[in-house]
């Protein structure tokens, strides 16, 4: 049975979530890039970490490339494939600053019913 405090993460929503932490907030510029637009690069540092916190504060555990395949038992260049070729993994990159999502997040816990 599939735990309820925990969902799929998709690319879209993901995207979505990071761009509109980056328009609410008014932390400048960005680029999507990559072959689905899976690469996301805010235009500083403080943005990069800003979408991050506040993307991990809604449940995405966002970790490094190398974390991630330790997680999901890959090879990490089975990872970077995902990212910059076939563009099915997001990436919120600023420089050498590169993070992704592990393939589930947790959810709010369910309402406590008397």
């Amino acid at each position: 049975m599939k735990d309820p405090r925990v969902e799929s993460v998709t690319l879209e929503r993901l995207r979505n979530e990071a761009i509109c932490v980056i328009l609410r907030l008014a932390l400048g510029l960005y680029e999507l890039q990559g072959p689905l637009q899976n690469l996301l690069t805010p235009e500083s540092y403080v943005a990069w970490s800003t979408v991050k916190s506040a993307l991990e504060n809604e449940g995405y555990d966002l970790v490094t490339p190398n974390d991630y395949a330790s997680a999901c038992g890959v090879e990490i260049s089975e990872v970077m494939a995902q990212i910059y070729d076939q563009g099915s993994l997001f990436a919120l990159i600023y420089k050498e600053f590169i993070v992704v999502p592990l393939p589930e997040k947790a959810v709010g816990l369910p309402g406590i019913q008397i």
